[in-house]
């Protein structure tokens, strides 16, 4: 017997979506979890992969939550002590900010 996947639509449901100034005090949030992304997928270093997967793998739920920037930040910040990747962590943040910037447009149009 073959299972089927069970889809069920997004609700538009305002009290549960964003607001646009929940979204923008997430920018730097979103930019950098693209860049996780990105890296997880682009290394050939599991343990890289491994580690930014476990700095990051709550982060989208602690939004849906509205945890604030603040708790998300000290989130991270925890898990990549923990992991001794704070520099590594530092650097992605750093360039996502100079990508909203418009430092970074080569590498976007790169894409």
């Amino acid at each position: 017997m073959q299972k089927q996947l069970l889809i069920t639509p997004i609700s538009d449901n305002s009290e549960t979506q964003m607001s646009p100034t929940e979204t923008d005090e997430y920018k730097d949030v979103f930019d950098v979890l693209g860049l996780v992304f990105i890296e997880i997928r682009a290394t050939e270093n599991l343990s890289k992969a491994q580690i930014l997967a476990d700095v990051f793998h709550n982060v989208p739920a602690m939004m849906n939550r509205r945890f604030t920037l603040g708790e998300i930040m000290a989130e991270i910040d925890r898990k990549s002590v923990r992991h001794g990747c704070g520099r590594m962590i530092s650097a992605l943040f750093e360039t996502a900010a100079k990508r909203a910037d418009g430092a970074c447009s080569d590498f976007v149009n790169r894409t």
